[in-house]
């Protein structure tokens, strides 16, 4: 049982690749949505068997779980207004002003631990924090906003570049399962090269 983060979009990439390595060892894993931080916990306490992918460095505030290599997708972390407002360009710019981003979202809690933010449960809600005023930027994932763009979902979402942050997602195992590190870390590798053949 595989938990994951739930109201992502950024994360498909990483379910694309992780599936099919986990049924190429013989395991018909079962994905379970919950909320970010309620989904680490219980991969970190054993109530999954893993978590499906998070930041690097995720283990050491949840020393039960062990990182899978290599990394199964990267993102971006851009700044997005709905108004005209200062672009920002580095993650100095956002001093004096109101953030939103999404609960859960471990890059961003760990880049503005003591500013002025607030969390939603998901994209769309911090999004309504911009509409009604009530932050001035919103601390998402690049891949996300393209997709609700892609969808013609909005057409006034102004996003800042260049990206504030880039990160890594691993596969997180809980530390029972460190036997399967090896093999997930080889099919990881297998797809991803067959992936990449294809695009």
């Amino acid at each position: 049982m595989i938990s994951k983060h739930e109201n992502v979009l950024t994360i498909q990439g990483c379910e694309d690749i992780l599936l099919p390595a986990y049924r190429a060892l013989r395991f018909t894993p079962a994905v379970v949505e919950l909320p970010g931080r309620r989904a680490l916990f219980a991969a970190n306490s054993g109530k999954t068997d893993a978590e499906l992918c998070r930041i690097d460095h995720i283990s050491r505030q949840y020393p039960n779980l062990i990182k899978v290599e290599p990394a199964l997708v990267e993102f971006s972390i851009v700044a997005l207004s709905t108004r005209p407002l200062p672009d920002i360009k580095t993650r100095a710019d956002l001093t004096g002003y109101t953030l939103g981003s999404q609960r859960g979202m471990k890059a961003a809690e760990n880049y503005f631990q003591g500013d002025n933010i607030r969390y939603e449960n998901n994209i769309r809600q911090v999004i309504k924090l911009l509409d009604d005023g009530l932050i001035d930027y919103a601390i998402v994932s690049l891949s996300g906003i393209r997709q609700m763009l892609q969808a013609q979902l909005r057409d006034d979402l102004v996003i800042h570049h260049p990206p504030l942050f880039h990160h890594k997602l691993y596969h997180y195992i809980h530390k029972r399962h460190q036997h399967l590190a090896a093999a997930l870390a080889f099919e990881i590798s297998r797809i991803k090269y067959q992936q990449a053949q294809q695009e």
